[in-house]
């Protein structure tokens, strides 16, 4: 089970602001990740701590299908493999510290699909979001997620290659919780109905 967004307010998760969700972009090493489903044409933020130009951290899915993340900066460091074709995507944006020097990694599916250096330092007051982000222009939420989510993660730490490839083959059933501060099924069913504690495949 999963949630559809329709790209309307109204389907926006607002979080508001945790201290466990307030990564700083050059000071926090974290994890940010999941599951996406999006067609042709559809964009939007899966998670996000932003306000307008104040880029904290915002992972979601841009023109053309393809996946990014934004730290500390207003520059997107996108993906190379579209994954707008209907089916179901892992998405997950690292950012890390090695000797002072600030990196991020962008995987797909499981895979290391880019990596590179970061800059930003940027950070917002704004809450966190699952579907949106904040809108500085209009006083409401911008960038929204038209497509289904699921299993929505942070952690705070990195998460290594070998524990991505485990989280998208065990399809929610990984159990890798060091690090773990939020996380979010997205599995709601009407009332009276009983669900699945974790998103399952």
């Amino acid at each position: 089970m999963a949630i559809t967004f329709t790209g309307a307010n109204e389907t926006v998760i607002n979080l508001d602001n945790p201290s466990h969700l307030n990564f700083i972009p050059n000071t926090d090493e974290f994890s940010l990740m999941g599951w996406v489903r999006v067609t042709s044409g559809n964009v939007g933020t899966l998670i996000s701590k932003r306000y307008s130009t104040f880029y904290q951290y915002q992972l979601g899915v841009t023109t053309g299908g393809y996946p990014f993340i934004l730290v500390g900066t207003g520059t997107a460091n996108t993906g190379t493999i579209a994954i707008d074709d209907g089916e179901w995507h892992h998405i997950s944006g690292v950012n890390f510290d090695v000797s002072g020097t600030l990196f991020y990694e962008l995987f797909i599916d499981g895979i290391l699909n880019k990596g590179g250096l970061l800059s930003g330092s940027l950070t917002s007051t704004a809450g966190v979001l699952i579907g949106g982000r904040h809108d500085l222009h209009t006083g409401d939420f911008g960038y929204l997620l038209t497509g289904d989510a699921a299993d929505v993660r942070a952690y705070n730490r990195v998460l290594s290659a070998e524990e991505h490839e485990t989280i998208y083959a065990c399809r929610g059933s990984d159990g890798i919780v060091d690090g773990l501060v939020g996380r979010w099924p997205l599995n709601e069913g009407p009332p009276g109905v009983n669900v699945q504690s974790f998103f399952r495949f």
